[in-house]
C-alpha cells in the first residue's frame, strides 16, 4: 500500500514539474502502469507526447503501458481503467466526455473482465476530475 501511495505521489509530482505551456498543435498522452500510476506528457507531435509519457512512467516503474492514449484535443478527458482477469492490466483512453472515454477504454480492454474505472483525468492539465 505504501508503494502505491509513493508512486501516486511521484505521478502527481511529475505532472506539476513537467507541465509545459500549450502550442497550437499540442498533444497530450497518458501512460499507465500496473501499480496504479498514470503519467502524462505533452508535446508538439503525437509520437513525442507518447514517448515522453512512457519515459515518465519508466522512471518509476517496470510495468508501463508502451502504447499510451493520446489526443490533440486538450478539452478531452482520459478514462483510466484497470481489469483483473485474465490478468491485471490497465489502460487510459481519451475522448470529449467521460462516458465516451469510458467506452473507448472498455473497447481497448475488451479481452479483459472485472474492470473498473480508476479515475478521469484532464488532457489539458493531467489532474483528476
Amino acid at each position: 500500500m505504501q508503494r502505491k501511495i509513493l508512486l501516486l505521489f511521484a505521478c502527481i509530482s511529475l505532472i506539476g514539474a513537467a507541465r509545459p505551456s500549450f502550442a497550437a498543435d499540442e498533444y497530450a498522452a497518458a501512460s499507465v502502469n500496473e501499480e496504479g500510476g498514470i503519467f502524462f506528457a505533452w508535446a508538439n507531435t503525437e509520437a513525442g507526447a507518447q514517448e515522453q509519457a512512457v519515459s515518465a512512467c519508466e522512471r518509476v516503474s517496470k510495468t508501463c503501458n508502451r502504447d499510451p492514449g493520446v489526443t490533440n484535443e486538450l478539452n478531452d478527458v482520459f478514462a483510466y481503467m484497470c481489469c483483473r482477469s485474465p490478468n491485471y492490466s490497465c489502460a487510459a483512453s481519451p475522448h470529449e466526455t467521460k462516458s465516451k472515454a469510458e467506452e473507448v477504454v472498455r473497447s481497448v480492454l475488451s479481452d479483459f473482465t472485472r474492470c473498473s474505472i480508476v479515475g478521469y483525468y484532464s488532457a489539458r492539465t493531467g489532474r483528476k476530475e
